[in-house]
């Protein structure tokens, strides 16, 4: 398609954020932010907790598009994200544009074997036998932290059963937590029922962490935790199994677990899934993302106006 088609298309779904905009002030702000990220010089608005700081990608910047002007009569986010999908010529949207853009683990279903990635450089130097009296010690201390993880990427005989006994109740939280890094490092399917092990830890934190790396064990592993996460009474845990659904590549799947966390009243639910669903080339997703925009009001509203907006920049960046 020629880059003018495109042009208009992201001018028109730019403008159509303002139509939710409950006042002046709230719609000359908005329009200078669309002019803005029509022109590329707008930046991200500052994230909300996300559900995993420490292991789950945080959303990029939206694309740059093209800067075009912007009409004065503004059309309903339904109606831009309908122009949209009307100008769809590209044979790549769909469903698997999610996994294009979140690669995830093991695609072809097998054991997930590990990262393969090896110590930095001033660890390269300990001993095996020193890292192992290290992981094996007590408390919680950055030694030991980094010593459970230098086990695990060196899949040494003892590495498993010390990081399991590292998942004891008794252990501190943090070192728990560290504990699921390690078996998603070392991989393996001893470190995946380890995992399961660690969707029954009395602590949200530690759950979310095995969702995550039963999720690197492919399709059906990831779709069994996702499943369990989603009765799971912590939303932090939620959250994680949502940033886990480019694992499960079923779109139905997906549908019906985005359908029914994007409405969530838990930030830490209703964002993770506005992020996934923005990175879903198909009308159904960005449907869900604008209804849930109207039915929004607040900071919500403003948060899922971005992310109805990165869709339709991503799909108009896709038709280029």
């Amino acid at each position: 398609m020629r880059r003018g088609k495109t042009r208009a298309i992201a001018a028109l779904a730019a403008c159509a954020l303002l139509a939710g905009c409950e006042t002046e002030a709230d719609g000359q702000a908005v329009q200078q932010t669309a002019q803005g990220l029509v022109s590329g010089s707008a930046a991200a608005p500052a994230p909300l907790p996300r559900a995993a700081d420490l292991v789950a990608p945080a959303p990029s910047a939206a694309p740059v598009i093209a800067t075009t002007k912007v009409p004065s009569v503004p059309p309903s986010v339904v109606e831009a994200a309908a122009a949209l999908d009307g100008a769809r010529d590209n044979p790549l949207a769909g469903y698997h544009s999610l996994y294009e853009r979140l690669p995830w683990g093991n695609a072809d279903g097998g054991p997930w074997m590990g990262t393969g990635v090896g110590d930095p450089e001033p660890l390269k130097g300990v001993s095996d036998e020193e890292m192992l009296k290290r992981a094996s010690s007590e408390g919680q201390t950055q030694a030991r932290d980094d010593a459970l993880i230098s086990i695990a990427r060196r899949k040494l005989p003892e590495s498993l059963d010390v990081i399991e006994k590292a998942m004891s109740p008794s252990e501190p939280m943090g070192i728990r937590a560290g504990a699921m890094v390690a078996l998603i490092e070392h991989g393996g399917p001893r470190a995946l029922d380890l995992l399961w092990d660690g969707m029954n830890d009395a602590d949200p934190f530690v759950r979310g962490k095995a969702v995550w790396g039963i999720a690197m064990h492919g399709p059906g592993e990831a779709k069994r935790a996702i499943e369990r996460a989603m009765d799971d009474d912590a939303p932090s845990v939620m959250g994680m199994a949502i940033l886990a659904l480019p694992a499960v590549r079923d779109e139905a799947f997906g549908r019906d677990v985005l359908t029914k966390t994007i409405g969530h009243p838990d930030t830490l639910v209703w964002q993770e899934a506005a992020y996934i669903l923005s990175n879903i080339d198909t009308p159904w997703a960005r449907r869900l993302l604008a209804d849930a925009y109207e039915a929004s009001s607040g900071e919500r509203r403003g948060r899922l106006r971005w992310s109805l907006q990165r869709a339709m920049q991503n799909r108009a960046g896709r038709l280029d």
